[in-house]
């Protein structure tokens, strides 16, 4: 999983991330630029594509959501989120498994 940045920090991993709101449905992209690029349904008001950001990462890494916190990016596409109680290799693991599932389709 080349290009992919995931960063231990104490007790978690912090997760880089480009976000394109509105999408047909939530789904992971892929990666560009070391971030994993997800597309999510929700608008962008009222925090609901930042929820749903956060439910999906949850979902790819297989963490319970209150895991995922957003740590920067509230108003912007780039965000950056803290995942607890997972390492960067466990993390890496878990995304290669969707991330070839990408690119199978």
């Amino acid at each position: 999983m080349t290009g992919l940045e995931i960063r231990d920090r104490e007790g978690g991993i912090l997760r880089p991330l480009l976000v394109t709101p509105r999408a047909r449905r939530s789904e992971l992209q892929g990666v560009v630029s070391g971030r994993l690029k997800l597309r999510i349904a929700a608008a962008p008001a009222e925090g609901a594509a930042n929820a749903a950001c956060l439910e999906l990462v949850a979902d790819l890494l297989g963490v319970r959501r209150n895991a995922v916190r957003l740590i920067h990016g509230a108003g912007s596409r780039l965000k950056l989120v803290r995942v607890e109680g997972l390492s960067a290799a466990a993390a890496a693991q878990r995304l290669s498994r969707h991330l070839s599932k990408e690119s199978d389709q």
